[in-house]
């Protein structure tokens, strides 16, 4: 009589344990893909796809900065640093060209010798980015 009670305990426990671990599942596979930006690979992404007048001219470390620069302002804007904190209610648009100045200003102020080509190769490669790594949305009207 113990043997089965203790089997009934074991074969409750274990289906409490696959219902938990099914419903967490079901609800991660419903979610979107996190998107994950790596600085390192973010700077080697972006400085392999600006064109070569330009990468001929700027540095990794310049491009470092910009991308530094452009993630402060993106912040300071109100986008969540992470997607659980973000969702339709905390929808944040940033313009491109107020984004392009700022990044220019900062660049300025930082001593870089950097263009607004520049800056706008950067920025367009850092979008592409974005794109790889699933962390921009559709477009907005």
């Amino acid at each position: 009589m113990v043997v089965i009670a203790v089997v009934g305990a074991v074969l409750v426990v274990v289906l409490v344990a696959l219902v938990a671990v099914g419903r967490e599942a079901f609800t991660l596979a419903a979610q979107p893909r996190q998107a994950l930006f790596d600085v390192d690979e973010a700077v080697d992404f972006v400085a392999d796809n600006v064109p070569d007048e330009i990468s001929a001219r700027i540095s990794y470390d310049d491009v470092r900065a910009l991308l530094r620069f452009h993630l402060e302002h993106i912040a300071a804007k109100g986008a969540p640093a992470e997607r659980w904190n973000a969702g339709p209610e905390r929808l944040v648009v940033v313009d491109d060209e107020e984004g392009a100045e700022v990044l220019m200003a900062r660049a300025l102020a930082a001593g870089l010798d950097l263009t607004p080509d520049d800056v706008a190769a950067v920025l367009a490669a850092e979008l592409a980015y974005f794109e790889a790594i699933g962390a921009v949305g559709p477009a907005v009207p």
